[in-house]
Parts: structure tokens; C-alpha cells; sequence
């Protein structure tokens, strides 16, 4: 399995206030996005991660919204798997590995 750095979409690399619908995504952040692709640059596997439901037409809204964004798509997931290295989200609490020690909470 190759590894992988994920970005959240909602609240990462798009802004979120409110859920719109599955096909409605919103303005960039561009401070991740420029995070994302300077990641790529350095010969990391990228993924889009998101919780929203991936219906065809989530997907190609996704699709149009990197296209318009990074001039390019890159693949999404809904799921960590054993290649995910990092994972850049607004939820997530760090815990130390192996010793259940929270490290850092979301703000």
C-alpha cells in the first residue's frame, strides 16, 4: 500500500458553515491548498478525505470543484487505511501513539 497524506474537504481545504447539499462546496482555503499541493510537489501521494456521503453526483462535484481549485483531480476517500501517514482535519484530538496520552484537542 502507498502511502498517504490526507486533507479534510469541509473546514480544511474548502471553508463549511452550514451543510447545502452533497453537491455544493465551498470557497478554498487557500493556505491548506497551498499546503496540498506543496506536498504533491514534494512526491507524496495526496488524498481528498471527506465524511460526506460519495454519491456520483458528490463525486463529480468534487471533481469540478478540484479541477477549478489545483487544475487537477486527486483521489477521494471516506476511509483511513494502513498507507495514511497524516491527516490534515479540524476534528481530530492527537493522541500519542500506543500510551493514550491526548496530546492536542481541536479548537
Amino acid at each position: 500500500m502507498k502511502p498517504w497524506i490526507g486533507f479534510d474537504l469541509d473546514c480544511v481545504i474548502a471553508h463549511y458553515d452550514h451543510w447545502r447539499g452533497e453537491t455544493h462546496i465551498g470557497k478554498p482555503i487557500w493556505r491548506m491548498v497551498d499546503l496540498l499541493l506543496q506536498t504533491q510537489r514534494q512526491g507524496m501521494v495526496v488524498k481528498i478525505f471527506t465524511a460526506r456521503p460519495l454519491t456520483p453526483q458528490a463525486r463529480k462535484a468534487l471533481a469540478r470543484w478540484m479541477v477549478n481549485v489545483f487544475g487537477q483531480c486527486f483521489p477521494v476517500t471516506n476511509k483511513k487505511d494502513l498507507g495514511m501517514l497524516l491527516l490534515y482535519d479540524d476534528r481530530v484530538a492527537l493522541v500519542e501513539r500506543n500510551t493514550g496520552r491526548i496530546l492536542a484537542q481541536p479548537k
